[in-house]
């Protein structure tokens, strides 16, 4: 079974400081720091958008995480933009 997430939810998980949610066309770029001090990169898909109450509610599918880590947000993003 496919597990979604929302935007919504993963701004609850994502450390304020230095996590970050990028909206761009129908992906949704996710980064964040883990305990290491290292940042990770997922990008979501939106899946229903049409049927969503709001933007930040709709469903999102992960279609990639970044194998490797980087040493801030910039980065981590800029990696996602280039998948795309």
């Amino acid at each position: 079974m496919r597990e979604f997430t929302t935007i919504e939810k993963q701004a609850m998980k994502i450390s304020p400081c230095y996590g970050a949610i990028v909206q761009w066309k129908e992906r949704v770029f996710v980064t964040d720091m883990d305990r290491f001090g290292k940042y990770s990169a997922k990008i979501y898909e939106t899946v229903d958008l049409e049927d969503a109450p709001s933007r930040i509610e709709a469903r999102l599918s992960l279609i990639k995480e970044a194998d490797e880590s980087f040493p801030d947000s910039g980065h981590a993003i800029k990696w996602c933009f280039k998948q795309d």
